[in-house]
């Protein structure tokens, strides 16, 4: 049962989302940070792949959460193997940042999970930091939409972070589309669980947002509530990759490691990101847009 963090006191918002094509969709909102504001609701999203939505949850996703931008984290074989789901037929831009493209995903068995996750975080902190800058730009802008909008960075190994979304295979008919899909501020950003890729992004924005390290810790762990529907997932993605519920978890020593390893190279998220190509108007604008 998805209980901590979940529910906000007095207020009929909910982290987790009733969206049947995914078993981990959940809002960032509703955090406090250290300032003493709040993260807004229904701005950001972070989930798992999208390509099972069904029609009632495109609709729901670009009607009722406003959804104008997905950032899809994966791989290209990934992308291409899955399919991006329906969200672009409704109007919802597409970007792509595949995070751990040149590395590929280390397999579900055959090493201890903590040492393959530890290794995986770090080897995307020290080799996809001009992509998740990029990322953190695209987000920031589609949040932004009536003001200047923030370049991002060549990228010589992905070219073309904006696919034609009708080139790219779906999952389901589209449902009836926001007529203004241009006004669409709010953003989804994914991996395939929703969980590693998705999981470090999260933290850095949160940090940007000056969140305290123990709710960003929280949050990525609230993954392994909905572990088991991933593992399905991932069976039914993957026949021959032979996960576990284990391989699947959020492991707090893989994250902490993360986290350590951030703070002793780069000092801390804004360093990182600014060190990769993000610009401090970037970073502002998520602040603007993201806290009230």
């Amino acid at each position: 049962m998805k209980e901590s963090m979940n529910e906000v006191p007095g207020a009929d918002i909910s982290r987790w989302l009733p969206i049947q094509g995914c078993v981990n969709f959940r809002d960032l909102g509703g955090y406090p940070n250290r300032q003493g504001q709040t993260v807004r609701w229904r701005r950001l999203y972070r989930s798992d792949a999208l390509q099972d939505l069904t029609p009632q949850d495109a609709a729901y996703a670009t009607q009722d959460l406003d959804i104008g931008l997905i950032v899809d984290l994966r791989n290209s074989d990934e992308a291409q193997r899955d399919g991006i789901g329906p969200l672009p037929q409704q109007g919802a831009k597409y970007q792509h940042f595949p995070l751990l493209q040149e590395r590929g995903f280390p397999p579900f068995t055959g090493s201890d999970v903590v040492e393959r996750l530890s290794s995986t975080y770090l080897w995307l902190l020290h080799n996809s930091g001009p992509r998740i800058a990029n990322a953190i730009t695209a987000i920031a802008n589609s949040l932004n939409p009536n003001h200047a909008q923030e370049p991002t960075a060549p990228d010589s190994a992905n070219p073309n972070p904006n696919p034609d979304p009708a080139q790219e295979p779906t999952a389901a008919t589209p449902a009836a589309a926001n007529p203004n899909p241009a006004q669409r501020r709010a953003v989804v950003f994914h991996c395939s669980a929703g969980k590693d890729r998705t999981g470090l992004l999260a933290a850095l924005i949160l940090e940007i947002l000056d969140v305290d390290p123990q709710t960003i810790t929280a949050d990525y762990l609230l993954t392994n509530q909905a572990v088991d529907g991933i593992l399905r997932r991932i069976q039914a993605m993957q026949p021959n990759a032979n996960p576990t519920t284990q391989s699947l978890a959020a492991q707090p020593a893989a994250f902490q490691a993360f986290q350590n390893t951030l703070r002793q190279q780069y000092n801390n998220a804004e360093s990182y990101l600014q060190h990769h190509g993000a610009t401090p108007q970037t970073l502002q604008t998520l602040r603007r847009n993201l806290l009230e």
